[in-house]
Order: C-alpha cells, then structure tokens, then sequence
C-alpha cells in the first residue's frame, strides 16, 4: 500500500512539472505587437515622379604633364650652306643655295641660247665682309661662330630626389608634389638658356641669308633686264648696218664711171644683197635668244624671292619655342621643386626617387571631384522621354535621404549587345557629394512629370479609413489629434496635401513592430 503511494505522488510530480514546462514554453513563443512613432514635418517643394535606372560613378581626372623639351640648333651647320630647322638636333643655315651655284645656272642657260650676258658689279665673286658677327663668305653662305657646345645630348633630363605624394593622398594647388636634384636642374636650365641663345644666332644668320638672297636675285634681275634692252639696241643696230652697207654699195655703183671699179663694187653688192636676209635672221635670233634669258630670269627671281622670309620664319618659330620651353621651366621649377597644378585626390603618382622626367609619363594625376558622371541604361521603350540638356535627381545609397540634381549631357548609340535594346544615357551631376567615389550606385530619376510649390508628407504618414484620409498631428503641447487630409499627387515616397495641413506642421508616422 506503501508502495502504490510513492508511486502515485512520483506520477503526480511528473505531471506538474511537465504541466509548468508546456506554460513557459507557451508563454515563451507568443509575439507581442509594439508601436513604434517617429515624427516628421510637413514641407513645401517639389514632387517628381518619372524613371528611375541605377549606374554606376564615374568621377574625372585631371593630369599635370611634363612637357618640357630642348630645342637644339646645330650653328655649326650653317658654314655648309645646309639648311633645316626645328626641335630635337634641328640646324638653321642657308636655305637659298650659293652665289656659285646660281651663276652656274645663269651661264648654263645663257651658253643654251647661244647670247652670254655678264652681270654687272662683283655678283658672284669672292671676298669677306664682316657683319654684326657673322661672316659673309665668297660661296654665298653665312657663316656664324662655331660653337663647341652645340649640339649637347637632348638626353639631358631633370632626376627626381623626393617624391611628396602618394596614391590616394589628397593636395591642394601650389603644395610640393616632388624635387629633383640640384645638378640636373642646373643643368638642365643652362642647355635650356643655351637652346635659346643658339636659336637667337640662327635667327639673325637666316635674317642675314634672306637679305643676301633678295639682294643677289634683284641684282641679276636687273642685270638681265639691262641685257634685254641692249640686246633691242644691238638688234637694231645690226639691221641698220645691213641697209647702210647695201645702199652705201648702190651708191658708189651709181656714181663710178670705171668700168672694173664698177664691176667689182657690183659684185660686192651682190655678196651684201645674198648675206643681208642670212645676217638679219641671224640678229633676230639672237634677239629672241637674249630675250628669252630675260624671261628665264625674271622666273628665277621670282622662285628666290618666294623662298626669302621662309629660313627666318622657321628660325623665328624655333626661336619662340626655345624661349616658351625656358620660361615653362622657370614656372614648373621653383627652388628645384615642382608644385600641385591643382586640388585633388592623387590618382596616379608615377615616379620615384633616382627617376627621369619625360613627356610620356604625368607627373601626376588627381581625381576631379567637380567632374563626376554617372551613366545609365534606358530601356527603348523610355528613352523616347529623356533628352539632352533635361534635368534629373540623382540619389546614392552611400548617402541616405540626399537628393541631388543632375543634367543629360550624352545619349550614345543603342546597345544591342543582348536581347534587349537599351542607350547609354550619361549624366553630370551640378553637385557633388564630398566623399563620393568612382564606382559607387546611383539612382537616377528622369522626370516625366512634376508639381512645384506643394505641401507634401511622407506617404507613411497618411491612413485610409472609410476612403478618407487621416493624418495624426502633434501639436506644440505634445497633444495628438487626428486630422483629415485631402492628398493629391503622389511620387511613390511623398504625397501632395491639398488641405488639412500647413507648413511645418509635425505628423507622426506609424508602424507596428512584433516582440
């Protein structure tokens, strides 16, 4: 009997304390429902609504070149009478030819018509004169003073000691970006100042030439000239002679009564009537021949005055070159160092210390945070509503409840690349985030429609009852009333309020959240 008792309090306890469990476990898994209120305000703006594509950030940069380039002039060259100028181991001398070569040409062509002509003065002969430092010399060439440096290395380059900045770093304009080494600045800026002194010679030699070449093309212009007039003379001359000998005969034929004096001054006549058409003809030639030369000459003129100006310009160019490359170092470089050309996050910094500068390689890029773009796709469907020059809110999610505003700037072609037909749309946002990044998501908004000056509320805020509409209003006391609204337009976020409600008005937002 004993016995049956534990066992029947045993079943008891069991029971009871599966009893509690199944309570607690009960109790444990019920949710509860709690409200949650955050206040908002009622404002005045804008509602757009329209559509909305994602793409990515493009942020642009901005490069520091180094461009900085030795224009060399070979002086030694213009001794030869060769001429070419220009950057990198360029030469300026005579571009016209020589005195020498040019009588050549004139002889030649003078022994073709059978009619030499000589120049008048010393054209073409020998001699020396010295003028402001140059030397004019019998070939016709300009000779200016050698110069044992010319000609240096263009391998001569600008090494850098100390780099100041680093990828990612930001600057500002004006702040030390790197510094290059004593030696090689010095250097540099003595070749650079010697390019330009160099480039100033060559100028004043070519100058020199030009004036040579005009003078020596007038002067045989002229001479041939003159040969063309005596040459008219000289043809009428010899013509008249003719005649007077023909007639002179006749008239001693006519006035002799000896006969064998008459016979032979009959012969004479004779000979003198068969020669006068062979020698007429042949001083019409040679006056045809002698013109011709002029002719000839006026075109040689004419090609070397063409030619005069052209050795100076070219020496002038590389002269203003030569003198832009020195005063573009004395910009870059200050107390051997180089400074920031602009504000920016550092991009790209490409040298080191022990490295030379050469155009190829910036020496720096930086990230130009008032020149982001994002780009889009837009379906062909919508793109029909977006044009260039529309504006657009621009939303990111790195930056929560920020809008910003935007403009189309580029609409490329269709890309057909999958199934579906889209256009790359890109826009320029009018301003940017502080922190924004080059790959970061943005929401673009292109707007199709849009009210102005409007109240409006989150549309979180507004409760459908009986189809009205409600809003709960929490007035300065910390009293809550329910307040019927009358809502117009709405964006999907913000709902327009017609009535109801003022500006800055505070309303409570809703919202039930499980425990």
């Amino acid at each position: 009997m004993k016995k049956k008792s534990m066992i029947a309090v045993a079943v008891t306890v069991v029971a009871a304390v599966s009893a509690v469990s199944l309570i607690c476990y009960i109790r444990g898994n019920e949710k509860t429902e709690e409200v949650v209120t955050k206040e908002t305000t009622v404002e005045r703006g804008n509602i757009v609504t329209g559509i909305t594509e994602s793409g990515s950030v493009s942020v642009g940069t901005q490069t520091q070149e180094y461009d900085l380039e030795i224009v060399q002039v070979d002086l030694t060259s213009a001794n030869t009478g060769s001429s070419s100028t220009g950057t990198s181991n360029s030469s300026v001398s005579n571009s016209s030819g020589t005195s020498s070569q040019k009588e050549t040409e004139s002889s030649s062509k003078t022994e073709a018509g059978g009619a030499s002509q000589a120049l008048p003065g010393n054209m073409g002969t020998g001699g020396t004169d010295s003028v402001s430092g140059f030397t004019q010399t019998s070939s016709g060439s300009i000779a200016v003073p050698s110069d044992s440096t010319t000609g240096t290395s263009s391998e001569t380059t600008l090494v850098v000691e100390e780099v100041y900045i680093a990828q990612g770093q930001k600057v500002n304009a004006g702040e030390p970006i790197l510094k290059v080494t004593a030696d090689s600045a010095d250097a540099f800026r003595e070749e650079l100042e010697r390019a330009a002194a160099n480039a100033e010679l060559a100028l004043k030699a070519a100058e020199l030439e030009d004036e040579e070449t005009k003078l020596k093309a007038e002067s045989e212009y002229e001479a041939y000239q003159a040969a063309g007039s005596v040459a008219e003379a000289v043809y009428e001359a010899e013509i008249a002679s003719i005649d007077n000998n023909i007639a002179s005969l006749q008239s001693q034929l006519d006035s002799t009564s000896d006969d064998a004096q008459a016979a032979s001054l009959q012969s004479q006549l004779d000979q003198a009537n068969r020669e006068a058409e062979t020698k007429k003809l042949e001083a019409r030639q040679k006056y045809e021949e002698t013109m011709l030369n002029y002719e000839n000459a006026k075109e040689l003129y004419e090609v070397s005055m063409n030619s005069v100006g052209q050795a100076a310009e070219e020496a002038q160019e590389t002269l203003d070159t030569a003198n832009e490359n020195l005063a573009a170092f004395q910009s870059l470089v200050t107390d051997n160092t180089i400074y920031a050309a602009c504000s920016g996050t550092v991009v790209t910094s490409s040298y080191a210390a022990g490295d030379s500068l050469n155009s190829e390689t910036p020496l720096a890029e930086y990230a130009d945070e008032g020149a982001v773009t994002i780009e889009v796709s837009v379906m062909q469907d919508d793109i029909e509503s977006v044009t260039i020059g529309d504006e657009v809110q621009i939303s990111f999610a790195a930056f929560a409840d920020e809008v910003y505003s935007g403009t189309v700037t580029a609409i490329d072609a269709a890309d057909t690349s999958s199934s579906t037909v889209s256009y790359p749309v890109t826009i320029t946002l009018d301003t940017v985030p502080e922190k924004v990044l080059t790959g970061m998501t943005a929401n673009v908004t292109f707007i199709t429609k849009e009210i102005e000056d409007v109240l409006y509320v989150s549309n979180k805020a507004v409760v459908a009852e009986d189809a009205k509409s409600y809003v709960k209003v929490k007035d300065e006391s910390g009293n809550v009333q329910q307040v019927e609204v009358t809502t117009g337009f709405s964006d999907g976020v913000h709902v327009e309020i017609q009535e109801g409600l003022k500006e800055g008005d505070t309303v409570l937002i809703e919202s039930k959240v499980e425990s």
